[in-house]
């Protein structure tokens, strides 16, 4: 097979058809798995941009890593479960988000955490529960940080950057007239209660009047019966005293959130806990 170019021979004793992939080609020599981006990606958990360089979990022990891997970041993980050899070289879910979260940036770490709880792929408590020690502080802070009730990958960019700027965003923010709104600031967050559904919340009067922020994306709005819904909820929300803001899937995407909402904000008495200057 080897002769007849049936199967292409690659060091470290790996033979793998033509049209294998160079990322599985490169996991089978180092005899792990992807994680990270790759990993997300392979699992569906949405990310702000394509992977970069592929990330591949090795067993702890293993001491000797092949040559000529290319661009290839290798992480040593105690206790790496790996699959059965006739299944894809991915990391078990839970252990390559842990993987991502040690390696990606505060936000990206976040997207991809408020996704894995909003689709049942992993829970807060088997987070925390693999995360216990002072070492793991830094991710333990990220856990109780997700929501679940995040419906996009733009609602958590958004609620993230109005944290950083010293808002307090409610999400899922069920209203009277209006139905649920992704983001809600008021000058008092603290009236803003928990709803029926875990992770949901109402709108009460002593909250209001409030700015409500939507973050879905022309994809979730391009039907002319969603743009008519979407006009009749800012419609409702006017008739109630809130201020209905929407903003593009490119100003959430080019972090533009907070200084969109601000001046808005700032109009309606909403206040910032920090200063321009501190973020």
């Amino acid at each position: 097979m080897l002769s007849e170019r049936t199967l292409i021979s690659h060091p470290d004793h790996v033979v793998a058809l033509p049209s294998a992939e160079a990322h599985v080609i490169t996991c089978r020599r180092l005899g792990g798995v992807m994680t990270c981006e790759h990993a997300m990606k392979h699992y569906g958990i949405p990310l702000r941009k394509p992977p970069g360089p592929l990330h591949v979990a090795i067993p702890a022990q293993r001491s000797r890593i092949p040559d000529a891997i290319g661009r290839t970041v290798v992480h040593r993980v105690r206790g790496l479960l790996l699959p059965e050899s006739s299944r894809p070289p991915v990391a078990e879910f839970e252990q390559a988000l842990i993987c991502y979260m040690r390696c990606a940036d505060e936000l990206d770490a976040l997207i991809a955490l408020d996704a894995a709880l909003r689709i049942g792929a992993t829970t807060r408590s088997q987070l925390e529960a693999a995360l216990r020690g002072p070492r793991n502080k830094p991710l333990q802070a990220l856990v109780s940080q997700a929501r679940a009730e995040a419906r996009s990958l733009l609602e958590t960019i958004a609620r993230h950057d109005l944290k950083r700027a010293g808002y307090r965003p409610v999400a899922a923010v069920s209203v009277d007239g209006v139905g649920e709104v992704d983001l809600v600031l008021s000058r008092r967050p603290d009236a803003i209660v928990p709803g029926p559904a875990e992770g949901t919340h109402i709108l009460t009067m002593a909250a209001s009047p409030a700015l409500l922020v939507e973050t879905d994306g022309y994809a979730y709005h391009s039907s002319p019966a969603d743009w008519r819904r979407d006009h009749l909820r800012d419609q409702a929300a006017l008739a109630r005293g809130h201020t209905p803001l929407r903003l593009t899937s490119d100003q959430v995407l080019d972090r533009e959130t907070v200084l969109i909402v601000s001046q808005v904000a700032d109009r309606l008495g909403i206040r910032s806990d920090v200063t321009p200057g501190d973020f």
